[in-house]
């Protein structure tokens, strides 16, 4: 007979940040939350030329933000910002503006 390792239920956690869906929550080794999470908008605000674009490029690399703790323990945020192409701008990629996530208390962090 087979046994079948029983798998804790992870906690939801809703982050209450607009137009961002939460993917996958879990527990680091070290007892933090990583929470991985990406954009539901379609479009950004080119950089260069103030014009919008919805021309989606790619993914970038993803980066961690460090948000506040729960329950004691660090937590960090996980996403792939999405690049688009501006038309106005020779077809350059334009990365979609992490700003938001900054300002609602969220800090980039280095040690991830």
């Amino acid at each position: 007979m087979k046994m079948i390792e029983e798998k804790r239920p992870m906690i939801s956690i809703p982050l209450d940040i607009p137009d961002v869906r939460v993917l996958e929550t879990e527990m680091t080794s070290t007892g933090d939350f990583l929470i991985t999470v990406e954009s539901t908008l379609g479009r950004t605000t080119c950089h260069n030329c103030g014009k919008e674009t919805t021309e989606f490029h790619s993914d970038d690399c993803s980066i961690s933000l460090r948000h506040l703790p729960i329950l004691d323990r660090q937590v960090f945020i996980r996403l792939r910002p999405k690049r688009y192409r501006c038309s106005s701008c020779c077809g350059k990629p334009v990365e979609h503006a992490t700003t938001r996530l900054v300002r609602d208390g969220i800090r980039p962090d280095e040690s991830l």
